[in-house]
């Protein structure tokens, strides 16, 4: 304030005067906030700084929101609905008016980010005992956390809670459990040998699709063996079953066929001799084998001897034109074959096998013949007629 002193001048009859002036400082007011940008749901935080001749303030705003204390030069902004509609905030801070000065205003204008919600893909049905398929952040880029933390053995309701930097709501996904099913098989796993049985099934008796590793159970081996079926459908365990093939009084067969002349001393496997005499036999061996088929050898023995001819025509055609032994597999050591006619007169004699009648120039007829051999030191002999054709 400065005192001003008006002097008349020396012809006026006037008195001094003085008169006081006063000049007052103009008002200032700066609006500051540390955010420029927020979530919906935070409030902002507002500082005014007053200069000059402002001692107060009042606080304002674009919107619907509400201050904590709108006279106080520290204060906070709640959002009101229309705030966040329109996605901006202008707030104002007004100082007072100081003596003739007028009052002085300072704004900030706040950007409103609306708040998402976090997408998360379908999160498939999930086996029993499996990993944790929550993902740390969704496909829209929200990143957070997971509460409870995951049970791998039950269904579960999981809530996501946005980092507190994201501005996003919390949000909750249900992962469904399933159990593991063992599958169940209600056919035989014990056979006899060489039963018949059918394919394999494809579908448990509880319903679980899969397959075997192998189509059918083989009856043909005796003793144990494993099948294993490996289910196709995703929350069910492989499962082996063992399987018995048990005798059941099967036999494994095996023929032996014997051809040998008679006389000759031969023995089974048994040690039981073989026939001697010509004929066909049949003979058979079992021999028992535990937890196995028996082995039954069957023998068929045909025991034979010197075949000759009952006619021949020595026709020199090549075919039939001597008498003598036609087929014998007989290891024979002595041999006499001798031919009489019909009066009993000796009109040929072969001491070889070799060496037989071609009927020298005898006529057409019956002629009688002595056959002596011995096989193996025995001695036999045949007779028999033959007749001579020209």
């Amino acid at each position: 304030t400065t005192n001003y002193v008006f002097t008349p001048a020396a012809n006026q009859c006037a008195e001094q005067f003085t008169l006081a002036v006063t000049v007052s400082q103009q008002a200032q007011v700066t609006v500051s906030s540390v955010q420029n940008s927020i979530c919906e749901t935070e409030n902002v935080n507002l500082t005014a700084t007053l200069g000059g001749s402002a001692t107060a303030v009042m606080w304002t705003s674009s919107g619907d929101g509400t201050f904590t204390n709108p006279t106080a030069t520290n204060t906070s902004y709640s959002l009101g609905a229309t705030d966040i509609a329109n996605g901006t905030i202008t707030l104002t801070a007004t100082s007072n008016a100081a003596g003739t000065c007028s009052a002085v205003t300072d704004e900030v204008t706040i950007a409103i980010t609306s708040l998402q919600t976090p997408i998360f893909d379908a999160i498939p049905a999930q086996c029993e005992g499996e990993s944790n398929p929550l993902p740390s952040s969704s496909t829209n880029g929200i990143s957070g956390n997971w509460s409870p933390a995951f049970n791998p053995n039950e269904s579960t309701t999981y809530t996501f809670t946005p980092n507190a930097s994201e501005c996003a709501n919390t949000t909750t996904v249900e992962v469904i459990i399933l159990p593991i099913e063992l599958p169940v098989f209600s056919f035989p796993t014990e056979y006899c040998y060489g039963d018949a049985v059918e394919e394999l099934p494809t579908i448990s008796d509880n319903g679980i699709a899969g397959n075997w590793n192998v189509t059918q159970i083989d009856t043909e081996e005796n003793g144990q063996q494993t099948i294993t079926f490996t289910p196709t459908d995703a929350c069910a365990e492989t499962v082996s079953l063992q399987i018995t093939i048990n005798p059941c009084g099967c036999v494994f067969e095996t023929i032996i066929e014997e051809n040998y002349c008679h006389g000759e001393q031969r023995q089974y496997a048994d040690g039981t001799p073989m026939p001697t005499e010509q004929g066909e036999y049949e003979y058979r061996i079992v021999e028992p084998v535990e937890n196995d088929c028996d082995l039954l050898t069957i023998y068929r023995v045909t025991v034979t001897a010197p075949e000759l001819p009952n006619a021949f025509t020595p026709n020199a055609d090549g075919i039939n034109d001597e008498f003598g032994i036609l087929y014998s597999n007989c290891a024979i050591e002595d041999y006499t074959i001798q031919i009489f006619n019909r009066w009993g007169e000796k009109i040929f004699e072969s001491n070889t096998i070799q060496t037989k009648w071609n009927g020298g120039n005898h006529q057409p007829g019956v002629y009688i013949w002595t056959f002596k051999y011995t096989v193996q030191e025995q001695n036999y002999s045949q007779k028999g007629t033959v007749q001579l054709i020209r």
